[in-house]
């Protein structure tokens, strides 16, 4: 769900001009970046589950992540 939205006519010409998106695979031996969860963990995702979001500024310091007021990870709100 999360690909498809940042793929939409509507949604990727806005997050491609301000935003270098990368995506990170963690929890799947075989497939995980390597590093990823680490990545996650230096921007609050620790034990929050996934899919987590963290946008960063240009010296990779975090803005803001995907969990509500420091708690809970709100991931990627969707309905299927």
């Amino acid at each position: 769900m999360l690909d498809k939205f940042i793929e939409s006519a509507t949604v990727k010409p806005i997050l491609s001009k301000y935003f270098v998106l990368t995506q990170l695979e963690v929890g799947n031996e075989s497939i995980s970046n390597f590093g990823a969860a680490a990545v996650a963990d230096k921007y609050g995702g620790h034990e929050k589950g996934l899919p987590f979001t963290a946008l960063l500024d240009s010296k990779g310091d975090l803005i803001i992540n995907s969990c509500a007021n420091g708690g809970d990870n709100i991931g990627f709100p969707s309905t299927t």
